[in-house]
């Protein structure tokens, strides 16, 4: 996938001039549109391989930061590093706690490839963190953002509140 078939129907000058830095756009598409980035089973990979540890994961729950101490663990012994518990990590988003992967780009190829056509189209760097939840509960509070974001939803269904800027620039 590329940026403009994420901005489709849209072409690269048109968003620059009217949407970039300027406000917000909304651009609905069929169900799973972005599904092939990164599936459910390829997330379930990364937990299990990736030896991810906070702060490139971590759980939010009702606005506050769950404690990693609930989901990573470290095996009995010198040398062994902090691993995520997978059983435990499942449980809190059970209870609806929300998924935090930061830096997915460096981990999953398809989001790699989409990254680097979206570092081309702009000419300058990305990030892309990973939100998933299994519940309705909020994982976050009302918050913005000193930077443009953009939101491409993989799978389920979300309701998104964005709010007119308060402040320029």
């Amino acid at each position: 996938m590329k940026f403009d078939q994420v901005i489709a129907p849209l072409g690269m000058d048109a968003f620059l001039s009217q949407y970039w830095e300027k406000t917000w756009l909304h651009l609905p598409g069929s169900n799973g549109r972005f599904s092939e980035l990164l599936s459910w089973d390829d997330l379930g990979l990364l937990l299990e391989n990736a030896r991810l540890v906070p702060p490139h994961i971590r759980l939010s729950k009702d606005g506050q930061i769950v404690e990693q101490e609930r989901y990573v663990s470290t095996l009995p012994g010198s040398g062994n590093a902090p691993r995520i518990d997978t059983g435990r990590l499942v449980a809190l988003l059970g209870e609806g706690a929300t998924l935090v992967l930061q830096g997915v780009e460096e981990i999953a190829p398809r989001v790699q490839a989409l990254s680097s056509s979206f570092r081309d189209a702009f000419q300058c760097r990305n990030h892309v963190n990973l939100y998933a939840s299994w519940q309705i509960e909020k994982g976050f509070d009302l918050h913005w953002d000193s930077h443009e974001v953009m939101v491409l939803q993989l799978h389920g269904r979300k309701s998104w509140q964005i709010h007119a800027p308060t402040l320029d620039y």
